[in-house]
């Protein structure tokens, strides 16, 4: 859930505060086509750590996650409401450690789980 609730407020802090929103702009339209391909060729396989030339989208990730971050507060700031920044802790975490939620059940799989597959199941996310 915390991950669902994370991903809303994501978007709500880069689209619903219009610096969050033209800082974004602005690093879209830094990015060319083959950057953006670039780094969807390595995704699949490396994740955060995925680069292009001297781009690494964990950085990338890293720069949207703060911005949207900066965006709720100032948002909650000018309606008087309470932040929902609290809900970014998840991805705060992942472009953090650069490790995606995949790669740590990977992890766990390899490791605490001895190869067992049926643990997936029975954690509790």
């Amino acid at each position: 859930m915390g991950q669902i609730a994370a991903l809303a407020a994501f978007w709500v802090g880069l689209l619903y505060d219009q610096r969050a929103l033209e800082k974004a702009h602005k690093m879209a339209k830094e990015m060319d086509v083959d950057l953006i391909c670039g780094l969807r060729a390595q995704v699949p396989k490396n994740g955060l750590k995925a680069h292009y030339k001297s781009v690494l989208l964990q950085d990338i990730a890293r720069q949207l996650v703060q911005t949207s971050y900066e965006g709720l507060g100032r948002r909650a700031l000018k309606l008087g409401i309470e932040s929902e920044q609290k809900y970014l802790e998840p991805l705060q975490e992942i472009v953090t450690s650069g490790k995606t939620i995949a790669e740590r059940q990977l992890d766990k799989y390899h490791n605490e789980w001895g190869g067992n597959l049926k643990n997936i199941f029975l954690e509790k996310q």
